[in-house]
């Protein structure tokens, strides 16, 4: 007798595993994405990834200070209003993603625990976000070890927010190579 067992990941799989919910999920986690990368595209995407993911105080310093010098750093403060937010929005998205494709490919429920791995991911951007709030108010907390917690967080963060987009692309490609139906 094989018995599924009611996990949390399992009841969240039903409820946010709709494709309506995706829909919904996916709209907001774009415009949120389109509107952050808009305020930082000036910044330069690669300098604000270095910024993010450097495990160096000096790395850090020198980036802030090149924003300061060129008046700048008003636009990595303005992407606050929304990257504190954003990860919600990315966290429901990818959840609801994995939870239909889940369903639609008959993942086993002893594989739920993976829908939480988004909310980790924006667990992470939050440490991230609060880290570089607080370096931008006290230079003093700009510290080797605040910096690795900081760029750890940000690390993992991508880690598994790149791993869970490509979980959710990948099943549903699977989906539709092996022609399953949408469940609406």
């Amino acid at each position: 007798m094989n018995v599924e067992k009611n996990t949390a990941g399992t009841r969240l799989r039903e409820r946010i595993g709709k494709w309506k919910l995706v829909m919904i999920f996916g709209a907001i986690y774009i415009a949120s994405q389109l509107i952050i990368a808009g305020i930082l595209h000036p910044l330069g995407t690669l300098t604000v990834l270095e910024l993010q993911t450097s495990f160096s105080p000096d790395t850090f310093v020198n980036i802030v200070q090149g924003w300061i010098d060129s008046d700048m750093l008003s636009r990595y403060w303005d992407h606050f209003y929304f990257d504190m937010i954003h990860p919600v929005w990315y966290g429901l998205f990818l959840c609801a993603g994995l939870s239909h494709y889940f369903n639609v490919n008959a993942i086993p429920n002893k594989f739920d625990f993976l829908l939480f791995l988004p909310f980790v991911a924006g667990a992470c951007d939050a440490i991230e976000n609060i880290s570089h709030i607080r370096f931008l108010l006290d230079s003093e907390s700009i510290t080797p070890l605040a910096i690795a917690i900081s760029a750890l967080a940000c690390n993992v963060k991508w880690v598994l927010f790149l791993g869970s987009f490509l979980a959710l692309f990948t099943l549903a490609i699977r989906s539709k190579n092996n022609n399953f139906v949408e469940v609406v």
